[in-house]
């Protein structure tokens, strides 16, 4: 491995164990509203997938490279590899306080398909991060319907 690549590889396991400490130390109170943290949830999906596809579901900022240092993976990790189903993939996010309760700083939105329901999108494509009252809050939708084409609002809380 050249110089090149062990730098940039050491980079990303710092960053990596940066983001690990940082979550033990996030406290979330009504007086740290505005406070910021790093956060990593672990992911399992139901189903194969790679991981450009769970970069794009997740909207991950700073794309593969985040997710690759996330992970411990190398840099030189294509984005078509694998993730088998149930395997667990660190996603990094960054959090903020608001009164008292740790978000996402960014929710995501995930846009409904053809044969979506309410419980296939918080059990098989989001693996149960979130609970389905959640969705249909943050969502403002009928627990009843889902609508193709229609925005879900996807957030879950960030806990130390």
């Amino acid at each position: 491995m050249g110089f090149f690549a062990a730098a940039l590889l050491a980079v990303f396991f710092a960053y990596a164990a940066a983001i690990a400490s940082t979550v033990e130390s996030f406290n979330c109170s009504s007086s740290s509203s505005g406070t910021t943290c790093n956060g990593l949830v672990g992911y399992v999906p139901a189903n194969a997938t790679t991981l450009s596809n769970i970069t794009t579901l997740f909207a991950i900022q700073n794309s593969l490279n985040s997710l690759l240092g996330a992970n411990n993976f190398l840099l030189t990790t294509s984005p078509n590899q694998s993730v088998s189903a149930q395997q667990t993939v660190r996603i990094p996010f960054p959090c903020i306080c608001i009164n008292g309760t740790g978000y996402p700083v960014n929710p995501l939105v995930h846009t409904v398909v053809s044969g979506d329901t309410m419980s296939d999108i918080v059990t098989v494509v989001f693996s149960g991060l979130f609970a389905r009252p959640e969705l249909e809050l943050h969502s403002h939708v009928h627990p009843i319907g889902v609508a193709v084409s229609s925005p879900y609002v996807v957030r879950w809380l960030c806990v130390a």
